[in-house]
C-alpha cells in the first residue's frame, strides 16, 4: 500500500516542530539536514542529525505521545510529510504482533533518548556552567600550595607569578590563556596586587594564601545550592556596600584583624539602600564571617569580611566569562554513572 505526502521547504534555522508538541506525522527527508535536541533543566541538548533518507518524528507515529523532542533545519531542508492518519491506514494491513513489537521497540529507544539526554544534561552543565569556575578554583589552590613550598631568598616573601603560573599550567594541562583570564579577574576582584609596571609579576606570598581561601569558597559555591544561593544574593552593589562597610571599620580600628561593630546605616542610601545593605548583611551572616548585635549592628572582622567579598565578587565576574575546553574524562565518567 502506498502513502501519499505533501512535500514541505523549510528554510535554515525554521523550527519543524517543538518539544511537546502533538506528535504523531512523520516527515521523509528528501535533502537537507535536520538537528533533533531537547531542553533539560534550561539546557538545549542535540540528540541527532538526521540526513537526506532518514525519517523524522517514528518516534510518535504510534505511541500518540507528544514530541520527545524538537527539529530544527540546519540549513535548507525539503521533506515529504505524512499525516498519522496514513500512517494508521498502513499499520491496520500488519499482523497484530508486528505492531506490538514496533511499540515496544520505541519504547525502549524512548527510555534510552530520555538517559541519554539526562546525561548529556549533566554534561553540559560540568563543562559550560561550572567549568571555569572549577576550573579558577583548582589554579588558586595550586597557586597557593606551590606558593608555600617556595622558600622566600633573602629574607623576601617575594613570589614570581609568571613563572609559577607557567608551571601550574603546565600540571593541569590546559592553555596559558586560560589561566591568563581567571588571573586578570584576581586582579579585578583585588584578591591580587601586582606591580604592572615590573617587568615580571611579583607578590607577596600572602596574597597566594588569599588564593587559598578563594578555592575553598568556590568549592563551598559548586558544591552546595544553599551556600550558591547565598553568594548569588551578594550581586555587584552589595558587594559594594560590605566592602564600604569594611573601609568605615579600617578608618575606625588601627588593627584591621580585630573585631568591629558598626550600624548598617554607616552605608549612606546612595551607595546601597537600607532593604538591600540588610539583605547583604543577612547573606555574609549566613555564610559565617559576620554577626547581628543588637540595635542594627553587625559585627566583623574587617579583613575577614573583605576577602570573603573579594571572593564572591571573583566568582561572579568568572561566571560570566566564556567557557573553558574541558577534558574528555567527565564525560566518560557521567555516561558511565547513567547507563
Amino acid at each position: 500500500m502506498s502513502i501519499q505526502g505533501a512535500q514541505i521547504d523549510f528554510p535554515a534555522g525554521k523550527v519543524i516542530f517543538n518539544q511537546g508538541d502533538p506528535g504523531g506525522d512523520l516527515y521523509f527527508i528528501k535533502a537537507g539536514e535536520v538537528e533533533v535536541f531537547r531542553m533539560e533543566k534550561g539546557l538545549e541538548v542535540n540528540l541527532a542529525t538526521l540526513r537526506e533518507g532518514e525519517v523524522l518524528g517514528i518516534m510518535t507515529c504510534l505511541t500518540r505521545e507528544p514530541r520527545l523532542a524538537s527539529a530544527r533545519a540546519k540549513g535548507a531542508v525539503r521533506a515529504v510529510v505524512v499525516k498519522q492518519a496514513g500512517i494508521k491506514t498502513l499499520i491496520t494491513s500488519t499482523p497484530a504482533w508486528v505492531n506490538t513489537v514496533i511499540k515496544d521497540f520505541i519504547l525502549r529507544i524512548k527510555q534510552i533518548d530520555d538517559l541519554y539526554a539526562q546525561a548529556m544534561a549533566k554534561l553540559e552543565k560540568h563543562q559550560f556552567g561550572a567549568s571555569m569556575l572549577d576550573l579558577a578554583a583548582t589554579y588558586a589552590g595550586g597557586m597557593a600550595e606551590l606558593g608555600a613550598l617556595m622558600v622566600p631568598t633573602g629574607g623576601e616573601r617575594i613570589v614570581d607569578l609568571t613563572s609559577t603560573q607557567q608551571r601550574l599550567a603546565r600540571i593541569l594541562g590546559v592553555g596559558e590563556p586560560e589561566l591568563e583570564r581567571i588571573f586578570q579577574v584576581f586582579i579585578e576582584s583585588g584578591l591580587l596586587k601586582v606591580d604592572v609596571k615590573a617587568p615580571t609579576r611579583r607578590a607577596e606570598l600572602v596574597a597566594l594564601e588569599r588564593l587559598g581561601f578563594f578555592a575553598q569558597a568556590t568549592r563551598a559555591y559548586l558544591g552546595s545550592e544553599e551556600t550558591r544561593k547565598l553568594y548569588d544574593a551578594l550581586d555587584a552593589p552589595a558587594c559594594a556596600g560590605l566592602m564600604h562597610l569594611c573601609e568605615r571599620a579600617r578608618a575606625k580600628l588601627a588593627v584591621t584583624a580585630d573585631e568591629v561593630k558598626l550600624e548598617l546605616a554607616e552605608v549612606s542610601p546612595e551607595k546601597l539602600g537600607p532593604a538591600a545593605m540588610k539583605a547583604a548583611a543577612e547573606a555574609v551572616v549566613a555564610l559565617g564571617v559576620a554577626r547581628f548585635e543588637p540595635v542594627a549592628k553587625l559585627a566583623f572582622v574587617p579583613n575577614k569580611l573583605s576577602q570573603m567579598v573579594r571572593c564572591v565578587s571573583a566568582i561572579q565576574r568568572l561566571r560570566s566569562l566564556a567557557p573553558v575546553t574541558r577534558v574528555e574524562a567527565p564525560a566518560v565518567q557521567i555516561l558511565t554513572e547513567n547507563f
